[in-house]
């Protein structure tokens, strides 16, 4: 074997095991940058350790023999990340999509090939299914997609049809009280292994072709339905793709997802969702990067030194780990958004743009890092490359993306906006030429009529006058109303943003029970709740005190605040119990733990802020401290 330096060319099987320092010393997370929560952050562990394990080691082989293992989805059934985003009554997890990312992140890190495929089955198809599905088509397809005995694909591209999505050929006739299928589709990820298929086609050509798509649901089996030979790819190469072909493929009206001739609805909701788990792959891909490059220089020498210690490296360190902190940060900030409800095009679009391009970027510099070694495949630098271009092409190109942000800048100035603009405009300043004309008019006639020098004044240089005063008075005019024209598009943009938001408000407190709109009404008005629990505790608490005729009033008072003082806790930390506090997290409320008590209570508020928050767990010290001091006053009053 070759040595460069005493440096063996196969990394996986000698040269790593050797490095003073583990990966996960080098490039361990900071919670407090990433702003992971600690269940988000034991999650990525998890994830982490499984695909170390179970992937990792398996990588080089995946990626020479163009192959996906056939072991690997039913594992990762079994650690329920094939449903992270499915409610639990159906068999998921019933986390976020930020979750969803950190996996897609974890599964990249190990091999970008295998996460592509998950992402594809995970997200494109029983993320779709979960939002758009009837209870009877969950009931049907989840169980076996979940636990990873049948493997899903979304089919939407074309060979004419690719970024142009809407001007897709696929077409889907009902006839007989069954929909017929015809045409083909390209680029389907997962294709060749897939057992359940998420088909777009046209199912009226007779509207625009945005409103006449309707989504499917098609089983491998069904007749006419034919998957064309695996593709030989450059990059991702154990995530199989292939052609689908449909000759009069028979589909039960059933299967239509969403509602016939709203598949457009369904495939751009999801596409903004794709986009920003799918971002989750080129964080792994850099983080993948990274471990490979900082192994690599603290253990490759030249000069008598490690390469790691050349400031020259060093810079390209910085770099690398520079872009893949921006990319993260970017991806969750974006993830948290979306599971707020606060879905935005332009950020998704935004957040595989940005990560994509920065992971080729961090690609290339592994690979000079490692100079010629990073030239050959024992090494995974070029792997690494290979696997990140598709993320600038698969998804949505580039072009498309920057598209749909700058897109997104424009979205007010519509052809309909601009000509009402222009009228409101154009109106102002016929209103300013009335306005001119009237308050020139009797100008001229009090100068004319009662100065000399104005009434001796050539007429050119009176009308010049007359002019100069209608045209601020059109100018004026037609600015400001065009100006209250925009502010009035921007107020009606507002609303109806305030109107969504109050019907989804509307829903949740729809679907809570009972006991839960309690506890929320509670959340609501804390801060009165408080104050009336301390008073009438207060009162209650004097009531019985009171009626000890051996104590002086100075030892009632504070016996009665410390009764009111527990009663006032008492009925919060139930409050909080019945809206789902877990008494077996509860710790010192005054220690800066993250998870402390009174946080912990507050933890499932959506309406508090980090302020509100923070001024919260002041006043829970403050009652704590307030309520020792008066167990010290009270034990001084019965000593004396």
């Amino acid at each position: 074997m070759i040595r460069i330096n005493a440096i063996p060319l196969i990394a996986s099987r000698t040269f790593l095991p050797r490095l003073p320092r583990t990966v996960r010393q080098y490039t361990s997370y900071n919670v407090a940058v990433a702003g992971l929560t600690e269940s988000q952050e034991e999650f990525r562990n998890v994830v982490h350790d499984f695909a170390q394990k179970e992937i990792a080691p398996r990588a080089e082989e995946i990626d020479k023999t163009n192959h996906l293992p056939e072991d690997i989805f039913p594992k990762l059934g079994e650690m329920g990340l094939l449903g992270v985003t499915v409610p639990e009554k159906w068999g998921g997890l019933g986390l976020g999509y930020l979750e969803h990312t950190i996996a897609m992140e974890e599964l990249s890190r190990a091999s970008a090939s295998i996460a592509l495929s998950y992402g594809a089955h995970s997200n494109l198809m029983v993320n779709q299914l979960n939002r758009w599905g009837t209870d009877d088509q969950k009931s049907e397809y989840l169980p076996k997609l979940l636990s990873g005995e049948h493997i899903g694909s979304l089919a939407m591209s074309e060979p004419n049809a690719g970024s142009d999505v809407v001007s897709m050929r696929t077409k889907a006739e009902l006839k007989g009280g069954k929909w017929i299928l015809n045409g083909s589709k390209c680029w389907i990820t997962n294709a060749p292994v897939s057992s359940t298929f998420l088909i777009y086609a046209k199912s009226d050509t007779s509207v625009a072709p945005s409103k006449g798509m309707t989504a499917f649901l098609v089983e491998r089996g069904f007749k006419g339905f034919e998957v064309g030979e695996k593709l030989d790819k450059f990059g991702m190469r154990g995530s199989p793709t292939a052609e689908l072909f449909f000759d009069n493929v028979e589909i039960p009206e059933e299967n239509v997802l969403g509602q016939v001739g709203k598949g457009a609805s369904v495939l751009m909701s999801g596409l903004d969702l794709e986009r920003l788990v799918l971002s989750g792959g080129p964080l792994g891909i850099m983080q993948a990067a990274l471990n490979l490059t900082l192994d690599y220089t603290h253990e490759r020498k030249q000069f008598g030194k490690k390469i790691g210690t050349f400031q020259l490296i060093q810079g390209k360190l910085a770099d690398v780990y520079t872009k893949l902190s921006a990319s993260r940060s970017y991806v969750y900030a974006v993830a948290r958004a979306c599971d707020a409800g606060k879905v935005s095009r332009q950020d998704c679009a935004g957040a595989i743009l940005y990560s994509s391009d920065r992971a080729v970027e961090v690609a290339m510099e592994a690979q000079q890092c490692l100079g010629g070694n990073g030239y050959i495949n024992d090494y995974p630098a070029g792997r690494l490359l290979r696997d990140s271009r598709l993320y600038t092409v698969g998804a949505g190109t580039q072009e498309i993306r920057r598209m749909l942000i700058g897109r997104g800048f424009n979205e007010l100035a519509t052809a309909e906006d601009i000509r009402a603009y222009n009228d409101a405009t154009i109106n102002g300043g016929v209103r300013g030429l009335f306005y001119g004309i009237g308050l020139s008019l009797p100008t001229h006639y009090i100068l004319n009529s009662r100065v000399t020098a104005y009434r001796n004044l050539p007429s050119p240089a009176k009308a010049f006058g007359f002019v100069m005063l209608i045209v601020p008075c059109m100018t004026i005019t037609a600015e400001k109303s065009g100006e209250a024209f925009t502010r009035s598009q921007y107020e009606g943009v507002a609303k109806r943003e305030l109107d969504k938001e109050a019907q989804i408000e509307h829903e949740r407190w729809q679907s809570l029970s009972s006991v839960q709109k309690l506890g929320d009404w509670a959340r609501r008005h804390k801060y009165g709740l408080v104050g009336a629990s301390w008073v009438g505790s207060l009162g209650v608490a004097w009531a019985l005190v009171n009626r000890n005729k051996h104590q002086t009033t100075s030892q009632k008072v504070v016996q009665a605040r410390m009764w009111a003082q527990g009663l006032t806790v008492g009925l919060l930390m139930a409050s909080a119990l019945l809206t789902g506090f877990d008494s077996s997290k509860t710790e010192d409320p005054r220690t800066p733990h993250e998870d402390h008590t009174w946080r912990a209570i507050l933890e499932s508020d959506p309406h508090l802020n980090e302020e509100e928050r923070k001024r919260l767990h002041e006043i829970k010290r403050a009652v704590v401290d307030r309520k020792e001091q008066l167990v010290k006053e009270a034990s001084n009053s019965v000593s004396k």
